[in-house]
């Protein structure tokens, strides 16, 4: 949770109920007095008239503002967060605060609430930002004005909730680093690998016994190491048509969010870049629990821990050294095809997760052009390959561990050897 936050309130003044009321009483008897040439009704509405005269020498409309704790909150889908907005007046304006709920979001009212304190329990359904608004009502001292403003006094930022599935990486040459990854290079592990002559300088924990005394002479038994990984996201940003093509752009956040969490799980260190759109940005790779929440805040744009950038490639800095790069795109835009292209001359391994399905326009199409559409895909997954970049396509009835087992080489491990 974060500090409190306090968030000043503009009121726009306008008569009150009384006033109103006061000032249809005032005009009523003057019509009837004109008509009637009663006088007497002029002396009786004259303390009505002074009372609406005083509106402009009455004192100055109090200072007000809300207070909310926590300012900023997160959490995940589905998930309750508490938030407590507190109103404080300078003066004796009477007062009222009311918490309301955006569109999407569903709010409780907490018990002990009072005029000046309100508390609610927020939820979402579907991840994103969500304002919590307070509605205040005023009414200045000597009753003839009211008050009324509608401040954003809380964020409550919804991440999504990501399928437990683990999703592998493609097998490629990973950086000398423990792990969990089962390599073909020898060293400290539990995979078997060969078995061979005694060298000096070998560890007598490695010795196989079994083996040296069949064999008349020691031998060591190698196994197969394991390292960790290098996985940075990449998320494109960049502005969609209308339709289907926008439609699901939404799960491009929930597939890095999978991808970051089944990296993590493993001890492998992730980073997330976001590539297009107006405010580009980009975390470095790391490992930890904290990793992850810190990849989510940068995804909806959370925080300041993250570096912006201006540039359409990906920065060297946010992609170490033989990096695995995972991108989720509709593959329409050509400069975020161009990162991807970039980033494989690096020499990281790079794969594509095409997000869009089918026809990209709102709206339907002929026959015709929708096949020359398939056909032109089919074409761009060829070439992408070519030149070093996989792409595979993420249908949305199919989970994303499933769509990465179309990575060529994906998820195979070494073939193991039985000892003698």
């Amino acid at each position: 949770m974060d500090e409190p936050r306090r968030t000043e309130v503009l009121l726009r003044w306008s008569a009150s109920p009384l006033t109103r009321a006061i000032a249809t009483c005032v005009g009523v008897a003057l019509a009837a007095a004109v008509a009637g040439s009663r006088w007497q009704l002029i002396a009786f509405v004259a303390p009505m008239v002074g009372v609406l005269a005083s509106i402009g020498w009455q004192r100055p409309p109090a200072a007000m503002a809300v207070q909310a704790r926590p300012g900023m909150a997160r959490c995940f889908e589905n998930e309750q967060v508490q938030t407590v907005a507190e109103l404080t007046a300078d003066g004796d304006a009477v007062a009222s605060l009311e918490l309301v709920a955006v569109a999407g979001m569903a709010a409780e009212v907490l018990e002990g609430a009072t005029t000046l304190c309100k508390g609610v329990a927020t939820s979402a359904q579907r991840w994103g930002r969500y304002p919590l608004r307070a509605k205040v009502d005023a009414v200045a001292p000597g009753g003839l004005l009211t008050g009324t403003a509608t401040v954003d006094v809380a964020d409550i930022y919804v991440f999504p909730v990501v399928p437990p599935q683990p999703t592998g990486i493609p097998r490629t040459e990973l950086p000398d680093r423990l792990g969990t990854h089962l390599t073909r290079h020898l060293g400290p592990g539990v995979e078997f690998a060969d078995i061979r002559a005694y060298l000096p300088g070998d560890q007598l924990r490695s010795v196989n016994w079994s083996v040296s005394a069949r064999r008349g002479s020691l031998h060591v038994t190698e196994r197969l190491t394991d390292r960790a990984a290098d996985v940075v996201v990449l998320v494109d940003m960049s502005a969609q048509p209308p339709g289907p093509a926008t439609a699901v752009t939404e799960r491009a956040l929930r597939g890095a969010a999978q991808v970051v969490q089944s990296a993590l799980r493993n001890g492998d260190r992730a980073g997330i870049v976001g590539l297009g759109g107006r405010r580009p940005r980009w975390l470095g790779a790391d490992i930890g629990r904290r990793q992850f929440y810190r990849v989510l805040d940068v995804a909806l744009g959370v925080g300041s821990e993250y570096q912006s950038t201006t540039s359409t490639l990906a920065p060297r800095a946010a992609v170490p050294p033989g990096a695995v790069v995972v991108a989720f795109s509709t593959m329409l835009d050509t400069g975020f095809a161009l990162a991807l292209i970039d980033l494989c001359k690096r020499g990281h391994t790079v794969v594509a997760v095409d997000i869009l399905e089918g026809w990209p326009f709102d709206g339907g199409s002929e026959p015709i052009l929708e096949r020359m559409w398939a056909l032109q895909r089919s074409a761009m997954y060829r070439d992408m390959s070519v030149i070093g970049v996989d792409v595979v396509s993420w249908p949305g009835d199919i989970t994303l561990d499933q769509a990465m087992h179309l990575v060529p080489d994906h998820g195979r491990r070494p073939a193991r050897r039985r000892a003698p």
